[in-house]
């Protein structure tokens, strides 16, 4: 199955990558899995395969969360649909294994937040997939943390994307929070065409009593955002940190947004003052010429 066509063409994962959620799976058998970050569902599809061949469907229990209702490839930047008959997010779910719809409960619709109540606690393997650009999977670890069994395992996918373009350089947070989990951490193999050090999946067995370590993981939002959460998602995630974290963090994570959105605005003052000193720039060379 990890090889199949369909599962080929829409996986945002390499084989090897592929290959790698399904060892963890088998070497942890967690009883509860999560996958925060859907897309088209080929995960889910391997998974809920896997646990078939491993007659683990009823011993196991398989949520997954996209915050698109529809597959996002069949979105514009803005929203909008691209085709006259947009996708579902995880519509490989029903047209590859359509038998195995019931084994797997999905929620669609803004973020893991939202829906982590009904997935309930005692997760023992998240698999988190989703923006890999700073704040994204910062703060879909900081929702679902309060979920984990102890030493859950957390898969994140795209732990080198910033290196893969020039564009993406910026886009470091999935790097970011695998190298600040604490917790025994395991990177495959070099494979493909990612050497050593640029493999782009790696998994990290929590240790116990993460809360220790929950400054250390607000910290990381220190770091410059490449894009501002709409306010309703702002207001999901706030509500929901103020139920499970201590007020000096809340606190600290008020000043953390403003802080970002002082910088987004002055970021937008400096492209304007630049783009009208080019726009005075033209017009002056145009006099000149007449």
């Amino acid at each position: 199955m990890i090889n199949h066509e369909a599962i080929a063409e829409f996986s945002e994962m390499t084989a090897r990558e592929r290959q790698f959620v399904l060892e963890c799976i088998e070497d942890k058998k967690p009883k509860k899995i999560l996958e925060i970050g859907v897309a088209a569902g080929a995960n889910s599809v391997l998974i809920l395969d896997f646990l078939e061949k491993h007659n683990s469907l009823n011993s196991t229990a398989f949520y997954a969360i996209d915050y698109n209702k529809t597959y996002y490839r069949d979105l514009e930047w803005g929203g909008g649909v691209t085709t006259k008959n947009p996708r579902e997010s995880g519509f490989l779910v029903d047209l590859l294994v359509p038998h195995l719809r019931d084994y797997y409960q999905v929620y669609k619709g803004g973020y893991c937040a939202k829906y982590l109540e009904n997935v309930g606690d005692s997760i023992d393997l998240c698999i988190i997939d989703t923006v890999h650009a700073q704040p994204g999977e910062g703060l879909d670890f900081l929702m679902v943390l309060p979920y984990l069994s102890e030493n859950a395992t957390i898969i994140l996918h795209d732990i080198a994307y910033h290196t893969m373009d020039f564009d993406n350089r910026h886009h470091n947070i999935c790097a970011l929070l695998f190298l600040s989990l604490f917790g025994k951490k395991t990177i495959p193999q070099p494979y493909d065409n990612y050497g050593t050090a640029f493999q782009n999946i790696g998994a990290c067995v929590l240790d116990s009593d993460q809360s220790r370590f929950y400054e250390y993981y607000f910290r990381i939002l220190h770091f410059p955002w490449v894009y501002m959460p709409p306010k309703k998602d702002m207001l999901v995630f706030k509500n929901h940190i103020a139920k499970h974290y201590p007020q000096d963090l809340i606190e600290a994570f008020d000043n953390m947004e403003t802080l970002q959105s002082q910088w987004f605005n002055l970021e937008s003052i400096a492209k304007m003052s630049k783009w009208k000193k080019f726009r005075r720039r033209v017009k002056a060379y145009f006099k000149r010429t007449r």
